[in-house]
């Protein structure tokens, strides 16, 4: 008696699945050719693009550049200015202790 309702319930479900593997199987093939369409239009502009991208890749070069040497000025001074405070600090302090 079981057999007679699992197996077609069974048998129901494999073709449902089957059904909705085929559906995946279309938009996944639409979704294929809508990303061709995208990369025919890539490849149409890829060279702009690519200048583009080369030019902003060395804005950011030169960029990092300043920041690098601002930094290096910047942390000289803040240095500078860390060991003038430690160094009255030290005076303060043997002032204190003497």
């Amino acid at each position: 008696m079981l057999q007679r309702f699992v197996f077609p319930l069974v048998a129901a479900l494999l073709l449902a699945g089957a059904a909705q593997a085929d559906k995946h199987d279309d938009d996944l093939d639409a979704m294929d050719r809508e990303m061709q369409v995208w990369v025919e239009r890539i490849d149409e502009h890829a060279d702009d693009a690519n200048d583009a991208l080369n030019q902003a890749w060395g804005d950011a070069q030169e960029a990092w550049g300043a920041a690098q040497e601002a930094g290096d000025e910047t942390w000289e001074a803040t240095k500078d200015g860390y060991d003038d405070a430690m160094e009255r600090l030290g005076n303060a302090w043997e002032a204190l202790t003497e």
